[in-house]
């Protein structure tokens, strides 16, 4: 039992292992021309180390590259970044629904403890 559970645990840490040796970046498969190219992922065997992420033009050559910014999938991120930074219309008519919301809330607190002084008054009158 506790040989299984050394196997399961040495198991796991290989894994864990493999995934952190694993590629930083895969390079998407693509046809052009007719022509297929297969996904890979970087840095390959015959790149450096440091070639970690996957550069170039999504319709053309790919290959692996040292700068992050010149990533394919870090210009994905920054287009669809922009994408949303333009999307401001939905967020002002929220708030805007929100605050009229809150105020309503508001005028409807102060007029409960308004007539609840006016009735607490009126029975101290009595």
């Amino acid at each position: 039992m506790a040989a299984m559970l050394i196997t399961i645990i040495n198991c796991i840490f290989g894994c864990f292992l493999l995934f952190l040796a694993s590629a930083s970046e895969i390079c998407p498969e693509k046809v052009i021309d007719g022509t297929y190219s297969r996904a890979f992922g970087c840095p390959r065997l015959s790149d450096t180390k440091d070639d970690e992420y996957c550069c170039g033009n999504i319709n053309d050559t790919l290959y692996c590259c040292k700068n992050e910014t010149a990533s394919v999938h870090y210009q994905e991120k920054l287009a669809q970044a922009k994408i949303h930074q333009n999307n401001n219309l939905g967020l002002v008519l929220v708030s805007a629904y929100g605050a009229i919301v809150f105020m309503l809330f508001l005028v409807d607190w102060i007029s409960h403890f308004k007539v609840y002084k006016k009735r607490k008054n009126e029975q101290l009158q009595d």
